[in-house]
């Protein structure tokens, strides 16, 4: 609980500081309390928009992919069908902030989302900030995932993954990347690197981004030096048994194929 600990002080001094007036990324609940099975929240998605417009998650119980985009909560299935949710919906992990590029710029000819990553880091002027980006583009390929919400007594993350994941395709469908870039340092907090989902543009389609291709796109740079966490008050997250993970076991999750 000291490494728990120690990583709760550096997110709360991350937004201390008053000499930035930037737009804050504010997450509610940790990556950490996922991988432990802990999928029960306190925080609503109503007051998620009280302070955001823009962001990816999930909600209570593990019932799919989220995206937050233009203020509104989208949730998609386990075959990538997206919903709007009640406001009045609770989350055990989302990151949201109020977006507003600081620069914009073009991509063309993306083979893949490595290379999409490579285009992004080039505009980037340090990697231990925080950035909210947006890809807005027409995408001939999309490799994606969600998940079927687990049963109780739930399982950690990684199990669930492998029982309950839906890897899907999407072809030529226009839409946006909502992603989140966060420093190395603050893993098991928060998904260390690119955190990235997708929602199409005619709000039907979303999904955790595995793989892109895109012949040309639009996109938005948010950076922020500040970071404010929102810690659950459900009873699964205080009563809670939280072990650090490794880094690596949370890339895996974030980046696995495999059903």
């Amino acid at each position: 609980m000291i490494f728990l600990r120690n990583f709760i002080i550096l997110c709360l001094m991350i937004v201390s500081s008053p000499i930035y007036a930037e737009d804050k990324i504010i997450q509610a609940g940790t990556v950490l309390n996922l991988m432990q099975g802990i999928y029960t929240g306190s925080t609503t998605f109503a007051e998620l928009e009280q302070v955001g417009n823009f962001g990816l998650g999930t909600n209570n119980g593990l019932g799919g992919e989220l995206v937050v985009i233009d203020g509104k909560f989208y949730l998609a299935d386990e075959h990538g069908d997206a919903k709007e949710l009640p406001l009045s919906d609770k989350t055990p992990y989302t990151t949201i902030t109020k977006f507003a590029p600081q620069k914009q710029f073009k991509v063309n000819n993306i083979a893949s989302i490595a290379e999409l990553e490579q285009a992004i880091d080039k505009q980037l002027s340090s990697q231990n900030l925080f950035y909210a980006i947006r890809v807005d583009a027409e995408f001939p390929y999309i490799k994606a995932r969600s998940i079927k919400a687990p049963s109780k007594p739930y399982l950690p993350l990684d199990q669930v993954v492998k029982t309950n994941q839906n890897v899907f395709e999407l072809n030529n469908i226009s839409g946006t990347l909502v992603i989140f870039k966060s420093p190395a340092f603050i893993s098991p907090t928060s998904v260390p690197d690119y955190h990235i989902h997708f929602i199409s543009s005619d709000r039907k389609k979303a999904g955790h981004v595995f793989d892109v291709k895109i012949g040309s796109a639009n996109i938005g740079v948010m950076q922020t030096h500040q970071f404010e966490l929102w810690l659950p008050s459900s009873k699964e997250y205080e009563q809670g048994d939280l072990q650090p993970v490794s880094d690596h076991s949370i890339r895996t999750i974030e980046s696995a194929t495999q059903k």
